[in-house]
């Protein structure tokens, strides 16, 4: 979703392999990126990724669900055109329609209307819709919108797509259900305006939203409406894939056929005001799914929200999946020959997507990497952009505690996007902030092979540290979030060994003590150390301190023996040794 507001930043929605909800922006000014998780571990199936709106007031609202979750949460941003910091988790409330869950989510906001509408899959698996007049704080019922009348089964479910004026039209795309369960599985197209659902032939269905004088509520029947394309012939069942409102206000629509299962077909449908053309214009290839349970998943076509007569798709090509670029000049009649966005890949390239919102520097994002299913860790991908601008980076720190007057080695990586591929031969700078001052800049290095930069600093106070990434020619500069190195207090060791002289036989009384100004630290773990005449140190064992901070055991040396106490230090206190202590064996 692009928006140009204060700051002009595509906002970016995405759930990852592990299951966790995020999002982030990519300011087109600096090119720098900012990302926040929403929710650990939420479901790990990309049927769950997010969907995002922009408030009246410019707060980024993101809402999102399980595959056929139990709730459909949303957040939003503490500040304006900011993903930096969401508000608490919230949730739709009130009972769903049944009891098949969330899933979904598409959020829609009509400026005549001060109204959001959100659509989703519903409990009883069919499309449906709430709203609410106030951003978000109350919503209405959940009201079914659309009901299918082939097959005639509870658990038919239409799918459906989305675009709108964002004034007050929205239409719909929608199947009779899923084409791998559904023969003759075909497509339609209604649209939304003024509290009515109409044919595009202009006959009202259903109001939606208030009551309408002599019209039903939702849900309506597909069967009341004339379908854009018969999934019973000979080119086989229906899938929508995009949908969009030309220059004109006529919905155009992307979607796949498949004559067979291992041959998917991509249609460019648009209504001139009287009818639709329909132009099948490019073999797709088969499905990216390997799992056998998907056979009609094509790698996916996207619309040009401001411009449909520009398209994105995914085909196999020499026998991989690769992004190419069409465009039509008369309608969809026809299309000239497509550009290449990415060729030769080793790994698949799909789900094309162009933001919503105005042009930006952003033409296309997609997944590229490794899919075979949905689910259950079927997907590893990243997400990639064509972009007009320089690419972005990111840039992350790590910097260990250490006590007063030690080194403290910092240490960053800086990376395409946002943990992609590293970035070598990048110009950074270290830079710090002390209690009570500003920032300045104390070293300059450049990222070696693997993205890395380190740096060494003798800190004497608590400091908070950032590591910053130059622009280079291809890509934007980034900043790592401030890391502070916490002070770690002083500690001494002291051992003691009674008696120093001892004849074969006898027992030593073996003591360590770990303090920190005077106080005995409880419960530190020194350890103690012995060597045998010239011979090499060893560990004898680890040791835990009392509340005075005493550690004390009784040995049986047969020869010399020199003794050590070593404290490897904790989060919050340093290291230390004692000096040694010799007890010698008659």
């Amino acid at each position: 979703m692009h928006f140009v507001g204060r700051h002009d930043r595509t906002y970016i929605g995405y759930v990852t392999a592990d299951g966790d909800i995020g999002v982030m922006s990519q300011d087109h000014g600096s090119a720098a990126l900012t990302q926040t998780t929403l929710h650990v571990r939420l479901a790990n199936d990309d049927h769950a990724a997010p969907a995002l709106e922009v408030l009246p007031d410019r707060r980024i609202a993101v809402f999102y669900s399980g595959h056929a979750g139990p709730r459909m949460y949303y957040r939003i941003s503490k500040r304006p055109e900011s993903v930096a910091a969401f508000g608490p988790e919230r949730a739709i409330p009130g009972p769903n329609n049944g009891g098949h869950g969330y899933t979904y989510a598409n959020p829609i906001y009509l400026s005549a209307e001060h109204r959001t509408y959100l659509f989703f899959r519903g409990g009883n698996f069919k499309p449906s819709v709430t709203w609410s007049d106030d951003n978000l704080r109350t919503w209405a019922p959940i009201h079914t919108l659309i009901l299918p009348d082939k097959p005639q089964t509870s658990l038919a479910r239409p799918y459906v797509q989305y675009a709108t004026n964002g004034v007050d039209t929205i239409d719909f795309a929608f199947t009779d259900g899923h084409p791998r369960d559904v023969a003759a599985n075909s497509l339609y197209v209604v649209r939304y305006r003024h509290s009515v659902v109409w044919t595009m032939t202009g006959t009202p269905l259903a109001s939606l939203g208030r009551s309408v004088r002599g019209l039903p509520r939702v849900p309506f029947h597909t069967s009341a409406v004339r379908p854009l394309y018969d999934g019973s012939g000979p080119g086989g069942e229906a899938w929508v894939q995009d949908l969009a409102i030309d220059r004109s206000g006529n919905p155009v629509v992307a979607f796949d056929s498949f004559p067979t299962t291992t041959d998917h077909r991509y249609h460019y449908a648009r209504w001139t005001g009287r009818r639709w053309i329909d132009t099948e214009f490019a073999r797709a290839g088969g499905s990216i799914d390997t799992s056998g349970k998907e056979p009609n998943y094509s790698g996916g076509i996207a619309l040009d929200q401001q411009n449909p007569a520009s398209l994105y798709t995914s085909r196999r090509i020499n026998g991989q999946w690769e992004i190419e670029h069409w465009q039509t000049s008369n309608g969809g009649a026809s299309f000239g020959t497509p550009t290449a966005i990415t060729t030769h890949s080793r790994v698949k390239n799909v789900r094309p997507m162009v933001p919503w919102g105005p042009p930006g520097d952003i033409q296309v994002l997609w997944m590229s990497g490794q899919y075979d299913h949905y689910s259950a860790n079927g997907y590893h991908t990243q997400l990639r952009e064509l972009s007009s601008s320089v690419a972005p980076t990111s840039t992350r720190i790590a910097a260990p505690p250490a006590a007063a007057g030690q080194p403290v080695r910092i240490g960053a990586r800086v990376v395409q996007g946002y943990g992609g591929a590293p970035i070598s031969g990048a110009p950074a700078q270290l830079w710090a902030a002390a209690p009570g001052q500003g920032w300045r800049r104390i070293g300059t290095a450049t990222t070696d092979g693997v993205g890395m930069v380190h740096f060494t600093v003798a800190q004497r106070q608590l400091t908070r540290y950032q590591v910053r990434a130059a622009a280079t020619e291809d890509w934007g500069p980034s900043l790592s979030r401030s890391a502070v190195v916490p002070m770690k207090a002083r500690s001494t060791s002291r051992i003691s060994a009674t008696p120093g002289t001892l004849h074969r036989g006898d027992t030593v009384r073996v003591g360590m003590r770990v303090v920190n100004g005077g106080h005995g630290l409880t419960r530190a773990h020194p350890q103690l150390w012995q060597r045998i005449g010239d011979g090499a140190w060893r560990m004898r064992g680890t040791f835990t301190t009392d509340r005075h901070g005493l550690a004390t055991l009784t040995a049986r040396p047969a020869r010399s023996v020199t003794f050590l106490a070593r404290y490897p230090g904790n989060s919050r206190y340093a290291s230390s040794s004692s000096a040694p202590v010799q007890v010698r064996v008659r």
